[in-house]
């Protein structure tokens, strides 16, 4: 073979190369965003969940301010969330609204990187750590 054809086949492996690494990088970015889509998404159900359907029973159950942040907690410690706050309202004497908030962390590949950027750092860090506030009767407590 002469060498200007070898040398335009390093060419296109080197080519070939590039752009692989670029797509598997997009690949990884968007691979993150779908983790951190799904970390708020979980995160907001599962507040909702515990509220309504957790601590509001156990509440009616056994008048126990206690085990109805129990329960809350328990379920969502086994949906890997915690708990930062929990609060009762209209209780004893009306229906009870239960309102507590709830926080994720999204295990991501590149992104958990981001906080140490200058200038998007405390947004990517505020994106990687999913918090919800809802109440027992279906709405947003925000």
């Amino acid at each position: 073979m002469d060498v200007r054809r070898l040398r335009s086949q390093e060419g296109l492996a080197r080519q070939a190369l590039v752009i692989f690494i670029a797509v598997a990088a997009v690949f990884v970015v968007l691979l993150d965003s779908v983790h951190v889509f799904s970390a708020w998404e979980g995160v907001r159900g599962d507040a909702r969940q515990a509220a309504e359907k957790h601590a509001l029973p156990t509440l009616l159950n056994h008048n126990d301010v206690g085990a109805a942040q129990q329960a809350a907690a328990s379920y969502l410690r086994a949906k890997g969330d915690t708990m930062t706050s929990f609060t009762i309202s209209g209780w004893p004497g009306n229906d009870p609204l239960i309102t507590l908030t709830a926080t994720r962390a999204a295990k991501t590949y590149v992104l958990k990187y981001g906080p140490h950027l200058p200038w998007v750092g405390n947004w990517i860090k505020h994106l990687l750590h999913a918090h919800a506030t809802r109440n027992s009767a279906s709405g947003i407590a925000d």
